[in-house]
């Protein structure tokens, strides 16, 4: 039996963001992604910043628009 803080589901940016930022904290996480890939042929409907391509390599051909401002 396995025991972690945290489970997160998917391996997309945000849940791989989300496990670098708590594992980096020293919390146990696990991470499950249904696909044989983590950050591979994703659909983000989200925000995600330019860091999260740059630290997990992620394809910027999957970019299909970009946040011109954003209010406060």
């Amino acid at each position: 039996m396995h025991n972690f803080d945290t489970i997160i589901i998917g391996g997309g940016p945000s849940g791989l963001q989300t496990t670098h930022f708590l594992s980096a904290n020293n919390l146990k996480v696990a991470l499950f992604e249904k696909d044989p890939g983590i950050g591979m042929d994703m659909v983000c409907s989200g925000v995600i910043s330019k860091e999260a391509f740059q630290r997990f390599d992620l394809l910027t051909d999957s970019i299909k628009g970009r946040l011109k401002e954003a209010g406060h």
